[in-house]
């Protein structure tokens, strides 16, 4: 199965620079020339055009992927590394010192790479432009989850666990070509981590992610980027859905517009009413998704009304 390939456009936007399939195939295959001896590679930073290249390049390598919280503090990072036992670590400056202290705790034989300080040299060419996974049933993916009690459990995932989730969502045609996805989420999380990035790319989607995390910063990428879905938890469609209630409960008029479209059952009818708020989300929203834990329904039913 060819995971991604060439599509002649846009896979990643990061801040103001646009990273092609191509580029970004490129650096994977880069990157893949790095892990000189086999084993488990570890990848653990923000969310970057980076963390996709290193990844892939792990998949490319035919070895297994585990994306660690960035946010962790040098013992729980030792934890994972004698857990899992990798041979590699990807990881940026920003993370660097808690890994470095991981890996001195742990007492594992493990080399770090710094994203940062990778330079792809102008004259590196890939023997092909795609990444494609021949065995279906190879752990693809390594995550930990905290669970109830006691220490983080790591997840294994294989590529068919993957493919069913990509097969499910192509049923209701949730990712085509034409899409541009907001990654908000840490993608150390299976949700964003499919959803956000791997899916996307499979479906030759481009990928938002934002140098800084904010409300402002986002609305800004939704208008600018022309973004048509966001992969969320429902902690933050409580926080949109809270800012948009106040804006329509503030007059008589806007309450009273919102309980009668709650009675109009045309989708094209109530996004004429509720035009402004579409615009403020740039206007080309196909999809919000909520996961991870469960949503209001109020909140789903109010979105639906808007």
């Amino acid at each position: 199965m060819k995971f991604i390939y060439d599509r002649n456009k846009t896979a990643v936007i990061f801040g103001d620079r646009e990273y092609s399939y191509k580029e970004i195939i490129k650096g994977i295959k880069y990157y893949s020339t790095l892990l000189k001896e086999s084993g488990k590679v570890v990848v653990t930073m923000e969310n970057r055009p980076e963390m996709i290249c290193s990844i892939f390049s792990i998949w490319d390598k035919k070895e297994t992927a585990i994306v660690l919280d960035s946010g962790y503090t040098g013992e729980q990072f030792a934890y994972a590394f004698s857990d899992s036992e990798p041979r590699y670590i990807f990881t940026s400056k920003k993370v660097y010192e808690r890994v470095k202290e991981g890996v001195e705790l742990s007492k594992q034989n493990i080399d770090i790479i710094i994203v940062d300080d990778i330079e792809i040299p102008e004259n590196f060419v890939p023997e092909n432009y795609e990444v494609e996974i021949d065995d279906m049933e190879r752990v693809a993916l390594l995550l930990y989850t905290s669970g109830t009690t006691g220490n983080p459990k790591g997840v294994m995932l294989k590529f068919d666990n993957i493919l069913v989730n990509i097969e499910g969502l192509d049923k209701y045609k949730m990712f085509i070509s034409e899409d541009i996805v907001l990654a908000l989420l840490p993608m150390h999380h299976i949700f964003p981590l499919l959803g956000a990035g791997v899916v996307p790319l499979a479906k030759g989607a481009t990928i938002v992610f934002l140098k800084e995390l904010s409300s402002q910063a986002m609305v800004e990428a939704f208008k600018e980027y022309r973004v048509t879905m966001m992969i969320g938890v429902p902690r933050l469609w409580e926080m949109l859905h809270k800012k948009i209630m106040e804006k329509i409960n503030s007059s008589k008029v806007t309450k009273a517009v919102f309980k009668l479209a709650e009675k109009i059952e045309s989708i094209s009818i109530r996004k004429k009413i509720f035009k402004k708020v579409h615009e403020g989300f740039g206007g080309n929203v196909r999809f919000f998704v909520s996961g991870g834990s469960k949503l209001d329904p109020q909140i789903s039913k109010d979105f639906l009304t808007l």
